[in-house]
């Protein structure tokens, strides 16, 4: 930041906050909802992705799947952005590792 200091006023320069990375993430998941659901149904076919996830717990949040509006929540947030998309990540991660393993 002191590069900048003699190009941005101090209220900019001095600012703490940080900003939210990814924080469209509703609208993404909104417009994935067909893919999400296509993910969960090979992480049921697949062998031992139930061992580490609760695939059914993550059918049912898909299933409430929440209108536009009500993703900004705190709970849609814990929810959806980081239940649901690191789920996807662990199973997605268990059926790479299987493959690579067979």
């Amino acid at each position: 930041m002191r590069l900048m200091k003699d190009v941005l006023p101090p209220e900019i320069l001095n600012v703490k906050t940080r900003g939210l990375q990814s924080a469209d993430w509703h609208e993404q998941l909104d417009n994935a909802v067909p893919q999400i659901r296509e993910e969960l149904e090979k992480l049921k076919a697949h062998g031992s992705a139930g061992d580490y996830l609760d695939i059914e717990s993550l059918e049912k949040s898909l299933d409430e799947w929440p209108s536009h509006g009500a993703l900004d929540s705190q709970e849609a947030e814990l929810r959806y952005r980081t239940r649901m998309l690191r789920g996807l990540s662990v199973g997605r991660f268990v059926r790479y590792a299987d493959e690579q393993n067979e």
